[in-house]
C-alpha cells in the first residue's frame, strides 16, 4: 500500500507544481503586458513632456521678443515725453511773452485813451468860448469834425473801460 500511494502522491505533487508554473507563467505574462503598457505610457509621457518643453521654450522666446519690443516702446515713449515737455515749456514761454506784450500794448492803449480824452477836453474848451464870427465858424467846423472823429475813436476804445468802471460801481454788467 505504501508503494501505490507514492506514485499518486508524486502525481499530485507534479500536478501541483505544474499548476504553480502555469500561474507563474500567467503572472509573468500579465507583468509583461503591464510592462509594455508602462513603456507605451512612458513614451507617450515623454512625447508629451517634450511637446510641453518645446511650447514652453517657444513661449519664453516670444516673451523675450515682447519684452524687447516693450523696452523699445518704453524708450520711445520716454523720448516722446521729453519732446512734449520741451514743446510745452516753449509754448508756455511763448504764451508768457505774448501775454507780456499784450499787457504792454494794453498799457499803451490806456495811455493813448487818456491822451485822447485830454485832446477831446481841449477841443471842447476851444469850441465853447468862440461863438461869434463867420470866419471862426469854419475853424470851429474843422475843430468840430476833429472832435467828432476823436469822440468816435474814444467811444470805441473807452467803451470796455467804461463798462468795467460801471460794473465796479454796481452799474451796468
Amino acid at each position: 500500500m505504501g508503494e501505490t500511494r507514492q506514485p499518486a502522491l508524486l502525481q499530485a505533487a507534479l500536478e501541483d507544481v505544474h499548476a504553480r508554473i502555469r500561474r507563474l507563467e500567467q503572472a509573468n505574462a500579465q507583468l509583461h503586458r503591464e510592462l509594455g503598457e508602462a513603456h507605451a505610457a512612458r513614451d507617450l509621457a515623454g512625447e508629451h513632456v517634450n511637446r510641453l518643453l518645446g511650447d514652453l521654450s517657444a513661449s519664453i522666446e516670444r516673451a523675450g521678443v515682447v519684452a524687447t519690443t516693450l523696452a523699445k516702446a518704453a524708450a520711445q515713449l520716454a523720448g516722446t515725453e521729453r519732446f512734449l515737455k520741451m514743446q510745452n515749456n516753449a509754448v508756455q514761454l511763448q504764451a508768457s511773452g505774448e501775454a507780456d506784450a499784450l499787457r504792454a500794448q494794453n498799457g499803451q492803449l490806456r495811455e493813448r485813451i487818456d491822451h485822447l480824452l485830454l485832446e477831446v477836453d481841449q477841443y471842447r474848451r476851444t469850441l465853447r468860448p468862440d461863438r461869434s464870427g463867420v470866419a471862426e465858424r469854419g475853424r470851429r467846423w474843422h475843430c468840430g469834425s476833429r472832435l467828432l472823429q476823436l469822440s468816435v475813436v474814444y467811444r470805441a476804445l473807452a467803451r470796455p473801460r467804461m463798462m468795467k468802471r460801471a460794473r465796479g460801481r454796481g452799474g451796468v454788467g
